[in-house]
């Protein structure tokens, strides 16, 4: 009578291929994992980047002159001043608000004096856990009555750099 079933090299041979099998499939399976995470980490900084680059934008676009004398700009006849070594942006929003953008330890914030207030309110525009390495601002602000003046932005975060020129929606008469 003859016995059948399976040597042991074929089920050595078996649970080896079933490992390699295995190994195979859990490597791919934490690749994948790792690679959403990461796509999840970079679309949260595209997404808080472009958020405050069009809050910014909107903002430095409905700039004023100070024409009424608030005291928001040291030389009232230009629309916008550069502050904090070129990271920052001072303006006069059309509703009279004075503002500023600036980058402080990293942290793109937000400065607003509101009219007739003595306190400024100072609030992060983005959070500690994106750092951004580099911000800075170019004002192409012509002679009074001129031109139209034009600020350009520039960010770095991690590996993103971004750019952006925006001029003022009001002509400048």
């Amino acid at each position: 009578m003859k016995k059948t079933g399976f040597t042991l090299i074929e089920i050595l041979v078996a649970v080896v291929m079933f490992s390699l099998l295995m190994s195979a499939f859990t490597n791919f399976f934490f690749t994948a994992i790792k690679s959403q995470r990461k796509s999840l980490a970079d679309q949260e900084l595209v997404d808080n980047i472009s958020y405050n680059l069009e809050y910014m934008s909107r903002s430095i676009r409905m700039a004023k002159k100070d024409v009424d004398s608030i005291g928001c700009l040291t030389n009232p006849d230009y629309n916008y001043q550069l502050t904090k070594v070129n990271q920052g942006i001072k303006f006069l929003r059309h509703d009279d608000v004075c503002q500023e953008f600036y980058l402080e330890n990293n942290i793109l914030y937000e400065e607003k004096k509101l009219p007739g207030e003595p306190l400024s309110i100072k609030l992060p525009l983005t959070p500690d856990y994106l750092p951004i390495t580099s911000f800075i601002i170019d004002i192409d602000d012509f002679e009074p009555g001129v031109g139209q003046p034009k600020v350009s932005l520039f960010f770095e975060i991690k590996d993103l750099k971004i750019q952006t020129t925006i001029s003022q929606r009001n002509l400048n008469l």
